[in-house]
């Protein structure tokens, strides 16, 4: 999915994988939502601390899947079928 960064970012980097501006890939940094170090006047990230942030910020959705699709069901509530009050507790989908 991210093959294309290299595996130390520079703040452009980190903005353009996250898809937000610099201004706001700085403000994570600052703020130590993501962790970085400073080399002179600069910012590298290890493109795992920004996988780790993107999947941190993941509703967490969990569908159990079977071969036969009327058997779906869904174990969290995550609003991924249009209802943010799914319980989502022996749901099915169709």
């Amino acid at each position: 999915m991210f093959r294309k960064y290299p595996d130390a970012l520079r703040l452009n980097e980190l903005a353009d994988m996250l898809g937000v501006s610099t201004k706001l890939a700085s403000r994570l940094i600052r703020d130590g939502e993501i962790p970085a170090v400073k080399i002179g006047r600069e910012y590298r990230i290890a493109k795992s601390n920004a996988v780790k942030y993107l999947l941190g910020k993941q509703k967490e959705c969990v569908v159990s899947v079977k071969l036969n699709p009327k058997e779906w069901t869904w174990q969290t509530v995550c609003g991924m079928f249009g209802d943010e009050n799914d319980t989502g507790k022996g749901g099915r989908t169709e």
